[in-house]
């Protein structure tokens, strides 16, 4: 196992997990993914067993959160602006985009603290 991938996977110091939509990189289909937020990434897995990691976002690359609305006629979109990318997610109400743009945020912050 890669270091970034030890990173990602692990569950020391969840703060957050659920179900989220996400826009593909290359092919802009959009998957639903299981998504563990912890101390300092974002990992997405195909499901709840985490057997297969699909990728991550580690916090310290991140530049911004953004709250989108409205993306490919999909409502409660937000972002999340790194380095090298921008990933968009859409859960499944508006209530749940503010959180995960709250909770997201506030672990982004503490660790430029």
């Amino acid at each position: 196992m890669m270091m970034d991938e030890q990173i990602a996977t692990s569950s020391v110091d969840l703060v957050k997990e659920g179900w989220l939509r996400k826009e593909g990189i290359k092919v802009k289909n959009i998957k639903l993914r299981w998504f563990i937020l912890s101390k300092n990434s974002l990992s997405y897995y195909t499901d709840k067993s985490r057997k297969e990691l699909k990728g991550f976002v580690l916090l310290a690359m991140v530049q911004s959160i953004n709250k989108i609305g409205i993306r490919q006629n999909r409502p409660f979109c937000f972002s999340v602006v790194t380095t090298d990318r921008i990933y968009y997610f859409w859960p499944n109400s508006e209530a749940e985009m503010t959180e995960w743009c709250e909770i997201i945020y506030n672990q982004w912050k503490q660790l430029s603290d």
